[in-house]
């Protein structure tokens, strides 16, 4: 296997040929590192910026975002031709990968939100910057290294995601799914279930609507929090307390076959 993961001369100075380019020829799988919580030119225009048509700088909510991490994933994506023809990786900062000290470093519910909207967006892996360059751990080995936050964090968001990999790597449900928020979602159909991954797309608090296809009334499991909530005619709604939240619906499918 031959595995290539591209930077900032990809996801933003190069145009739609040079990333097409570079995602589609060489590599069986591809990734780009853009480490939105902790890189200090990334909200720049010159950088995250030039997603806009006028290229402007970013604000600290726009850009400070794990749902940023999706947006490199789905970039990346887009670029691949044939379309889907190779699995795209994510890739997520685990401490400082740079040197300036007024950096922050970056948080274990930051790390969760960004591995899970990664995820969201399509994601078929994920690889962790397992070095920090500055702060009170400037370390190569930062899960090893750097206390017991951050490894531990990562630890049970491996179990997580490993626990959910059968649902993961099963069948996105297209066109099943309307939610009225400022959500990122996908959603999964394995064993006669839909699992539904939804996270925060904004800084601050909000509630969200979902309408699932195929679920009459019922009850929702919300994986890992250890609660439930009541869905009416697939109709059900959730708080999300900030652009960190991650939701995980595990929905029983009861009135049609999931395609």
């Amino acid at each position: 296997m031959v595995y290539a993961n591209f930077g900032k001369g990809v996801t933003f100075w190069g145009d739609d040929e040079v990333g097409t380019h570079f995602t589609s020829t060489y590599a069986d799988v591809v990734s780009a590192d853009n480490y939105w919580f902790t890189d200090p030119n990334i909200c720049h225009k010159t950088e995250g910026g030039t997603r806009f048509e006028e290229p402007r700088d970013l604000t600290v909510s726009e850009c400070r975002l794990a749902a940023n991490y999706g947006h490199t994933v789905k970039q990346i994506r887009d670029y691949i031709q044939p379309a889907g023809s190779k699995p795209v990786w994510g890739f997520v900062e685990l401490g400082r990968p740079f040197s300036d000290e007024k950096l922050p470093t970056v948080t274990p519910a930051q790390i969760r939100a960004a591995v899970w909207q990664s995820l969201i967006a399509g994601a078929r892996g994920i690889v962790y910057f397992n070095h920090s360059f500055s702060g009170q751990c400037a370390s190569q080995h930062v899960l090893r290294d750097c206390g017991e936050d951050n490894s531990s964090a990562v630890a049970r968001i491996n179990d997580q995601v490993s626990r959910l990999a059968p649902a993961l790597n099963s069948v996105t449900a297209e066109g099943v799914l309307s939610a009225e928020g400022a959500v990122n979602v996908r959603v999964k159909s394995y064993e006669d279930h839909f699992y539904v991954l939804a996270g925060s797309a904004q800084p601050t608090k909000q509630k969200a609507s979902f309408t699932l296809q195929c679920v009459g009334s019922t009850d929702v499991e919300v994986l890992n929090e250890n609660r439930s909530l009541k869905a009416t005619e697939g109709i059900f709604d959730d708080h999300f307390a900030d652009g960190n939240t991650i939701h995980i619906y595990k929905v029983p499918v009861t009135n049609c076959v999931a395609k």
